[in-house]
């Protein structure tokens, strides 16, 4: 039997598909991170030897709606296939980073460090799928960096590497992986999402696991002009 042929057309809107379906499963991560959350400070206040005021609750609710709206907006943008003009990456991959930090770490315990000296625009598709995977190395970072729950750091930077290639990377300072764990072959479900997204934007994947650390570093080619930050 021949191999079915996917017209350019079709081809998409598999590729948009997976997408959305990716974007969903991240919405059900980070509120399941964020309930999580919510459980640990819920111990701690049953732990306290005096009640809370009006003004400490109110202070409570107002931080976690606050976290909730941001998760919200977060995922609203990426699961966004709608065509549009073309996206900086720059702001756009800040406010995932931002956003997913903000909503699901306590104020303090992440240092998020972005640099973007150069950046570039994408296109709307390309743009949603790179900050899915952009989402999930932070995210990853977020959950799995610190186990022991120490105060950590993140940083998401951008280089050049030639007139057509941007190189975009995610580090942290945490314990890195397990020697025996080897990212491009591992067929856990996370680090074959991360795999699977670089490969529908073209991007080339290659992992640093130096010891004190975990870095990911992405070289994704764009068609469009390059853009020097300001």
């Amino acid at each position: 039997m021949s191999e079915l042929s996917l017209d350019p057309l079709q081809t998409k809107h598999l590729q948009s598909t997976h997408v959305l379906d990716e974007a969903n499963r991240r919405i059900a991560n980070h509120l399941a991170m964020l309930a999580a959350l919510l459980r640990v400070r819920a111990k701690s206040f049953g732990q306290m030897h005096k009640p809370m005021s009006g003004e400490d609750v109110q202070f409570v609710l107002e931080e976690f709606a606050g976290r909730l709206e941001t998760v919200g907006k977060l995922n609203q943008g990426l699961a966004s296939m709608a065509n549009g003009p073309p996206v900086d990456i720059a702001e756009y991959l800040a406010d995932i980073a931002q956003g997913l930090v903000s909503s699901l770490t306590v104020k303090g315990q992440i240092a998020l460090d972005c640099e973007f000296p150069v950046t570039c625009v994408l296109s709307v598709e390309q743009a949603a799928t790179l900050g899915l995977l952009i989402g999930k190395l932070i995210t990853n970072a977020v959950k799995y960096a610190h186990p022991a729950g120490v105060a950590g750091a993140i940083k998401l930077e951008t280089s050049k590497r030639d007139d057509a290639t941007i190189a975009i990377e995610v580090s942290d300072d945490g314990v890195g992986l397990p020697d025996d764990i080897d990212p491009l072959q591992s067929q856990t479900r996370s680090f074959r999402t991360i795999r699977t997204l670089a490969k529908q934007i073209g991007a080339s994947i290659s992992f640093d696991n130096y010891g004190l650390g975990l870095s990911c570093r992405l070289e994704l080619p764009y068609t469009l002009r390059a853009l020097k930050a300001v």
